[in-house]
């Protein structure tokens, strides 16, 4: 408790698990693998740039690698 007696987390039982999205990552790899869309293709479609899918969304092949940089 705080010093004005508010409580600083929630009660346990009320504490929600963090939900993992698994839809989105399908419908990507649906029109990725299945509708043959390139991510040019798609940021059009989104009105977006290639770069802020590859940021915000689960692209295939989209695994961050590690580099060296001097």
């Amino acid at each position: 408790m705080s010093a004005r007696g508010y409580r600083r987390t929630e009660p346990p039982e009320l504490a929600l698990d963090v939900e993992t999205p698994t839809v989105l990552a399908e419908i990507l790899r649906l029109h990725f693998e299945d509708l043959g869309y390139s991510i040019s293709d798609l940021d059009r479609a989104l009105c977006s740039s290639a770069e802020d899918l590859r940021t915000l969304h689960p692209l295939p092949g989209g695994a961050h690698r590690l580099r060296v940089v001097k």
